[in-house]
């Protein structure tokens, strides 16, 4: 499928992408999509998973671009945590979505499909709006389902 003239624009929300290792997905299928054609942006937090501090390199910062091959990311802040604590962990999941919210929609531009890559729950919000604003339909990739994500992660 080449859609060089009028690319689809694929955003892709999610909480953790390339450098963190527990998003070995995103990058590829982004990559894969753009090699098809596709125009990708990808709307994440600065990398923090799983060591729970801003990874060397990264500073939070209102907003960030970068572009990772050939994948343009736009980083938003939020707040690193990622313990057994349920309060530093609901704290990390809410910052997201509001800086994905308030500050990623407003920056991200258009969009004709958004990819929710994975939980928390809380990526819906900032997908959602999108999808009202732009009429885009949402594909919600659940490769870990929730429940099961909150009982082996000890936060019950």
């Amino acid at each position: 499928m080449n859609h060089k003239k009028n690319p689809i624009r694929i955003i892709f929300i999610t909480i953790t992408f390339d450098p963190e290792p527990g998003a070995q997905r995103g990058l590829p299928l982004a990559r894969w999509l753009q090699d098809r054609g596709y125009e990708v942006h990808v709307l994440t937090g600065y990398p923090q998973w799983p060591i729970g501090k801003t990874f060397p390199g990264y500073r939070q910062r209102l907003w960030m671009r970068e572009e990772i091959e050939g994948v343009k990311v736009l980083r938003v802040p939020l707040y690193p945590g990622h313990d057994t604590n349920p309060l530093r962990r609901i704290l990390t999941y809410l910052s997201f979505m509001f800086s994905a919210t308030f500050v990623g929609i407003p920056l991200i531009g258009r969009c004709d499909i958004i990819y929710l890559y994975e939980p928390p729950p809380t990526n819906g919000i900032p997908a959602l709006l999108l999808s009202f604003l732009y009429r885009a339909p949402i594909v919600h990739h659940i490769a870990d389902m929730w429940p099961e994500t909150v009982l082996s992660s000890g936060m019950l």
